[in-house]
């Protein structure tokens, strides 16, 4: 009888002990969720303007004077014949990181203008209100001494 009452106190303790073990593990994966974060990159996409840049753009202004402006368009829907216009997209998205959102820095509202060109000239101008008036701020880089 002493070995079979021994065999049952085992048994209660190391059910005790696995208890233990599961409360403790649920609570160290609670604390994690919590405390350790994933560290995320900025995402800057597109070109980025400001209302400086884009003031100076005006209806009748050729093409050659648009791009010396704000550089050549990341999206153009180029005309198959001279008497189409051609679309110039300028999106620009920026996506913060880590290390932005550690400074307080925001992420600005999308910007996408868009040029119409028809007959080598500015015929139409979409967006401007979606460009920022200052230019857009990133972190700084932190040195990993």
């Amino acid at each position: 009888m002493h070995k079979a009452y021994n065999t049952i106190q085992t048994t209660k303790g190391s059910n005790q002990l696995r208890l233990a073990t599961v409360a403790l593990g649920a609570l160290l994966s609670t604390y994690g969720c919590n405390h350790f974060k994933p560290y995320l990159i900025e995402v800057p996409q597109g070109i980025a303007l400001t209302t400086e840049l884009t003031s100076q753009l005006a209806l009748g202004q050729s093409a050659a004077e648009v791009i010396d402006l704000l550089g050549s368009p990341p999206i153009a829907n180029v005309a198959l014949s001279p008497s189409e216009a051609t679309i110039w997209r300028y999106p620009f998205y920026y996506s913060t990181g880590t290390l932005a959102k550690d400074e307080g820095i925001q992420s600005p509202n999308k910007q996408n203008l868009t040029v119409v060109i028809k007959n080598g000239v500015v015929t139409d101008l979409q967006g401007l209100d979606t460009i920022a008036t200052t230019p857009q701020a990133y972190p700084k880089a932190k040195n990993n001494q």
